[in-house]
């Protein structure tokens, strides 16, 4: 109905929020962390590009397939959410929530992976020929920036959820 607010009751809304913040946060700091410093040959010495365990190996992906994939869950959810509890929810008339959905995490991902190479291509070539960093820290990196994505692009794919008119 046009013109009418779509509410949520607070307290779902609230729990909603925090569950997926937690979910997301924590799982993404665990496996993102855990999976590349396991699979590190030599711990100790992990090289940026070089070499079959690279640290470009686990970042990139990871920098392309979180935010796509939190993109999609979060707007999914959003929209089980609110066909479920909300008043008088409905998409504008002619609304393609597939096209919104595709475009979004591709956008999404893309931009956060070719960021992430940007920085990583600066950091090769301002460190040392043959610079290496140390796996625990970077793997610890890792799990912090997966988790800060998943944060971020959730709380990105709320406020465009919400904005759809």
């Amino acid at each position: 109905m046009p013109g009418q607010a779509t509410v949520v009751e607070p307290r779902i809304w609230k729990r909603f929020l925090v569950r997926n913040a937690v979910i997301y946060a924590c799982t993404n700091i665990c496996f993102n962390s855990m999976i590349p410093y396991f699979s590190f040959e030599q711990p100790a010495a992990v090289h940026l590009f070089k070499g079959a365990y690279s640290i470009a190996r686990f970042l990139l992906p990871l920098a392309f397939i979180i935010p796509l994939l939190t993109t999609i869950d979060t707007c999914n959810k959003m929209r089980a959410l609110f066909q479920k509890r909300a008043t008088c929810f409905s998409f504008p008339e002619g609304f393609r929530y597939n096209r919104f959905l595709l475009k979004q995490s591709l956008l999404n991902g893309s931009l956060t992976f070719g960021l992430t190479f940007v920085v990583m291509t600066a950091l090769l070539l301002a460190m040392p020929e043959g610079y290496t960093y140390n796996g625990l820290g970077a793997s610890i990196l890792m799990g912090i920036y997966a988790g800060a994505l998943a944060l971020y692009f959730m709380m990105r794919a709320i406020n465009g959820f919400l904005k759809i008119k």
